[in-house]
């Protein structure tokens, strides 16, 4: 480590000890500050963050040891290499010293060969504990990430702990992740652009406005380098700024320092990687760009994996919807019917809640069919399923295709007043198709027989007997000259 890229803290209450040390240090390029106090030495820590303190142990009112302790207390500056300067009365408190904390002390008068060796041998060894500090760090980080898509593979999930880690290691007040929507310019689909966007995972210290969910038109982000696209963008509002907007935004939103990184998918611009510093305006150090190049690829590997868990979810999706849905009608099928029936058998067993189930099945099909033709059938019984649908809206209600021209409502939370309710909304739904039936000896359209039957489930009943019921009402319903509704009534 060269000296000019270290600051050494000189405190000493006697001045010529300060010119002294100074005389020593800067003329081997070391850069130097002093403190001639306790108080005055905390005050130039903080505000200067020293990388070696030279500290007399005796001092008037605060004296080296006391500095000492409070450093060694505080998280921010325990890391901070103090070396005693003492004297040879003062040999006494040494041990003290370093039981505070210490790592060496220099004795007066000064040697200068002694000094800038015990100087040079601290700050290398610093600068080494924090460059393996520095790449725990980075590992720390990376295995955060890692470890986020191990545990879920969900997009939320993983986006989360990203910027949970990066504002953590960064020391960061606000990390966004911004994601970009494309969309196609032409109607043959070939090109597309980004025209749209939004925020999608943040963290944030509680003080400072959060930005999840904002869109691209709210948001002076959207940097792309045309000469190298993955390059990183480093903004102070001191000093470069690309726009005066972009420069307003900053500080309204009391940013001091912005980092912009994008992260794409392939060769897709997929977002951009937002770090925003509000209580400091310190510069990015250039191995920041070397963190993030390996942070976002783990990242994108990481986006890339959930998007392909998302399709894979989707597509099970979808199969489980061709697996539950009758492909003619589009309601639910016998498999499902049954499914559900069981389900909710049970939650409303636990509940001690009523249970209806409409069986409908329309009169003379076979008839139809022959007469105009299965083409004309398959249409029919699409409209009916339909019919059959809209005569409930509750989502907890299930329409569904129980045979061939016999379809099903299972209704939850339903009395048999409620039920019969349904039935003849669904009666009214089939007259209003008003559907020719030129073969029914009943009416020249097509109609339907309905039974309906009710039921607490209990211990001591079941959804077969459920169904049962309602198919000895429908029954009847058939018997007693078809096109009407028939409860069962046990």
């Amino acid at each position: 480590m060269k000296p000019d890229q270290s600051l050494i803290l000189v405190v000493d209450d006697i001045t010529s000890n300060l010119k002294i040390l100074g005389g020593i240090l800067q003329p081997k390029g070391f850069n130097v500050t002093f403190a001639k106090n306790g108080q005055q030495a905390l005050e130039r820590i903080v505000s200067s963050q020293p990388d070696l303190i030279l500290l007399d142990l005796m001092m008037p009112e605060m004296d080296g040891l006391t500095v000492c302790k409070l450093l060694k207390e505080d998280d921010r500056f325990r890391k901070i290499p103090i070396i005693f300067l003492t004297a040879s009365h003062e040999q006494d408190h040494l041990l003290q010293a370093f039981s505070e904390g210490a790592v060496d002390y220099i004795k007066k008068p000064f040697n200068a060969p002694e000094l800038l060796a015990r100087v040079e041998t601290h700050l290398e060894l610093k600068h080494l504990q924090d460059r393996d500090a520095q790449q725990l760090a980075q590992e720390r980080l990376i295995r955060h990430v890692v470890q986020a898509t191990m545990e879920s593979l969900d997009l939320k999930d993983i986006l989360k702990a990203a910027v949970d880690g990066i504002r953590d290691y960064f020391k960061a007040d606000r990390v966004l992740i911004y994601q970009y929507i494309y969309e196609y310019m032409d109607s043959d689909r070939r090109e597309l652009e980004c025209s749209k966007g939004r925020i999608v995972a943040e963290s944030l210290v509680n003080s400072y406005t959060s930005f999840l969910g904002l869109s691209l038109g709210e948001c002076p982000w959207f940097v792309t380098d045309t000469k190298d696209p993955r390059s990183v963008h480093f903004y102070n509002t001191a000093t470069n700024m690309e726009t005066s907007h972009h420069k307003a935004k900053l500080l309204q939103w009391q940013v001091k320092a912005e980092l912009v990184s994008p992260i794409f998918q392939r060769s897709e611009h997929w977002g951009s990687l937002i770090i925003h510093r509000c209580q400091s305006s310190e510069p990015w150090v250039p191995e920041t760009v070397q963190v993030l190049s390996s942070l976002l690829e783990q990242l994108e590997l990481a986006i890339q994996q959930a998007h392909l868990y998302q399709q894979l979810q989707l597509a099970n999706q979808e199969l489980r919807q061709l697996a539950n849905v009758d492909s003619l009608t589009g309601v639910a099928n016998r498999r499902y019917f049954d499914t559900y029936l069981a389900e909710t058998w049970a939650q409303l067993q636990q509940e001690q809640a009523l249970f209806s189930l409409i069986l409908c099945d329309i009169d003379y099909f076979k008839a139809y069919n022959d007469h105009y033709g299965h083409p004309h059938g398959d249409a029919c019984l699409q409209q009916v399923a339909q019919a059959i649908a809209q005569a409930t809206h509750r989502p907890t209600d299930l329409a569904a295709r129980y045979g061939g021209e016999e379809f099903a409502l299972l209704l939850p939370h339903t009395s048999p007043e409620g039920a019969q309710q349904v039935a003849q909304r669904l009666q009214q739904n089939i007259a209003a198709l008003a559907i020719p039936h030129a073969q029914s000896n009943l009416d020249p359209h097509l109609t339907l027989s309905i039974g309906l039957s009710t039921l607490m489930p209990n211990p001591a009943s079941s959804p077969e007997q459920l169904v049962s019921m309602a198919d000895r009402a429908l029954y009847h319903a058939k018997e007693q000259g078809r096109n009407c509704l028939k409860i069962w009534d046990a």
